[in-house]
């Protein structure tokens, strides 16, 4: 079985289960929603040219309800690998240190690490 989540502020939450016949079986705290954060970039440099490809480490990462950005650009070259990890491909952008931040789209929750990667030549 898979279940999309919808947005929901952190903390475990009861799932239930219900069968077409009207049955169903609840589970106390048996899902936790994590809150959004980024950890770290890796790796911390990037080629000015663009098409690198690096790691955001993190918590609450949800595949389809996340955006990407590097120096406040949108990165159109990304996925979610699983709640604690997105691959990005970087796009060309000029030398030097640069903010990388994660929007949840549903909560519309940021965050941000400033100086989190440098782009050299």
């Amino acid at each position: 079985m898979t279940v999309d989540t919808p947005p929901h502020a952190m903390g475990a939450v009861d799932v239930e289960v219900r069968t077409a016949d009207g049955n169903s079986s609840r589970m106390p705290d048996a899902f936790v929603f994590e809150a959004l954060a980024l950890h770290r970039v890796w790796p911390v440099q990037a080629g000015v040219d663009g098409l690198d490809r690096i790691y955001l480490h993190g918590t609450g990462f949800r595949d389809g309800h996340v955006s990407v950005h590097i120096d406040n650009v949108s990165m159109a070259q990304f996925e979610v690998l699983s709640p604690s990890l997105i691959a990005v491909f970087t796009q060309a952008h000029a030398q030097g240190q640069v903010a990388v931040s994660v929007t949840d789209t549903g909560t519309l929750g940021v965050v941000r690490l400033p100086n989190a990667l440098q782009f050299v030549p």
